[in-house]
């Protein structure tokens, strides 16, 4: 999944993304200025949720927003949850949602199965040790597990269950694809040629227990909101990675708040956070600070500049460096700085991921208190 990166100081910020030339997936910026000041980037590796648009829930939550902002940049980023379950419970039928719950349940099975058939396990034998030893993680308490959230998924998609609506439908059909409408009907079509009754234990045990940490995956986004709450003096950034939505909950994974730093105590303050993959960024920085930026061609290699081994004491020092530099820029060199150093990482992605290209553009944003969010062509601030 693409980076973002947010860089900002006392005068305002800049939040800068890749776009991929790739088809797959979307990616979106927008804003929001006075009352508020916000930029939002949404990064979604499928473009729906359940059948919408993820932008499409994006504009509609905007036009649901209050005059007054919201206190903090975090609170965006939770009303924005708070609207997606709701709107998803509201229009979205109980059925569809199971269904997609299911789903994601076999690719995840599917994943397994491949892991373990590149390392030799699938076998009767290497399963059953396989999710023996995973289940007892989960037993001997190394891994979390909700024994709520368990309980829900195998009432509702548990093999023979009553409220089991798959199959219930699926019996209404005369039988038709039974076999696949539950949690133990999806281990038995991916994995049931392998198994033996103690395999088939081991997975069902281990099964149990991993639907209480298990995120259905199959709408996955990531959005990143950068920009002032009314109480916020400097900028900040909140970053929430949603994988579905299931059981009257919406699935997620959230960064939490990234506010300002200050290098030294009692100095002035910068906000560098880089969500996503960053690849290219940290060893550039950590190979000579941001001096180089400005004389980089986005088609070098951006491993070490300078091609030389240095410490660990010499690496910390241009991060320092860098930092420090942050704190002084304006909006313009902001923007050229975020711009660039996206560049980086685009290619460095460029290789190795499939779906991002060298290429791929840079989308950027600016955000002040004053005047809100606007978008911004990076190629005006190139020499």
């Amino acid at each position: 999944m693409n980076c973002d990166l947010s860089i900002g100081n006392g005068v305002g910020v800049v939040v800068a993304t890749q776009v991929a030339s790739s088809t797959q997936g979307v990616t979106r910026v927008l804003g929001l200025n006075n009352p508020h000041a916000l930029g939002i980037v949404l990064h979604a590796e499928n473009a729906l949720i359940l059948g919408v648009p993820y932008a499409t829930h994006l504009e509609n939550w905007i036009q649901t927003l209050p005059e007054t902002p919201f206190d903090q940049v975090g609170d965006y980023a939770r009303s924005f949850r708070h609207y997606l379950g709701d709107i998803i419970s509201r229009t979205v039928p109980e059925t569809e949602i199971l269904r997609d719950y299911l789903w994601s349940w076999r690719q995840w099975l599917c994943e397994l199965r491949d892991e373990l058939d590149q390392e030799g396990l699938l076998t009767t034998e290497g399963i059953t040790s396989f999710f023996e030893e995973r289940a007892d993680r989960f037993v001997n308490g190394e891994r979390p597990t909700s024994k709520k959230l368990s309980t829900t998924v195998l009432k509702r998609l548990g093999q023979g269950s009553w409220r089991n609506v798959i199959e219930t439908e699926c019996r209404r059909q005369g039988g038709l694809g039974i076999e696949r409408a539950s949690i133990e009907g999806m281990i038995e079509e991916v994995f049931g040629v392998h198994l033996d009754e103690r395999a088939r234990r081991a997975m069902r045990t281990w099964a149990y227990l991993w639907l209480g940490a298990f995120h259905p995956a199959t709408s996955g986004c990531r959005i990143t909101f950068v920009g002032y709450g009314a109480k916020s003096v400097l900028p900040s950034c909140d970053a929430d990675k949603i994988d579905g939505y299931a059981f009257g909950q919406l699935f997620f994974r959230s960064r939490g708040e990234s506010t300002v730093r200050s290098v030294e105590q009692g100095g002035d303050y910068f906000l560098f956070e880089v969500i996503g993959k960053g690849e290219g960024i940290w060893p550039f920085i950590k190979a000579g600070g941001l001096s180089q930026v400005d004389s980089l061609s986005s088609s070098q290699s951006t491993a070490n500049p300078a091609n030389v081994a240095m410490t660990e004491e010499e690496e910390w020092a241009n991060v320092i460096r860098a930092y420090s530099s942050l704190t002084r820029m304006n909006l313009v060199d902001m923007t050229s700085t975020a711009t660039r150093l996206v560049g980086l990482s685009n290619v460095a992605q460029g290789t190795e991921e499939k779906g991002i290209s060298p290429d791929s553009r840079v989308v950027t944003g600016v955000i002040t208190q004053a005047d809100g969010f606007r978008n911004v062509d990076p190629t005006y601030f190139r020499p």
